[in-house]
């Protein structure tokens, strides 16, 4: 590269990190109103304290029932092994 091609490269680096800034720039302008408090913060209030009925036998839960576990199935061979050996040798 000759001293020329150079000198326009980095003229249009700076040109792009100028644009960079700038863009910066105006997305922080436009973000600051949003970021700045209204007023002061409210007070927290304090949660109400509830009070749950006593547990009664009219509300109880049963504990679950387990069911009982499932007999397997034996399955027969659907297609059954023919001794071919077997059958060649009575004929």
């Amino acid at each position: 590269m000759d001293d020329k091609d150079k000198n326009v490269v980095e003229q249009i680096a700076d040109s792009v990190n100028d644009l960079v800034e700038s863009i910066a720039n105006t997305a922080s302008e436009a973000l600051e109103p949003a970021t700045q408090s209204s007023g002061p913060k409210p007070e927290r209030q304090s949660v109400p304290d509830y009070e749950f009925p006593a547990p009664s036998s009219a509300n109880q839960v049963s504990p679950p029932v387990k069911k009982p576990a499932a007999k397997k199935k034996t399955q027969s061979p659907k297609n059954p092994v023919k001794n071919i050996a077997a059958n060649s040798s009575s004929k």
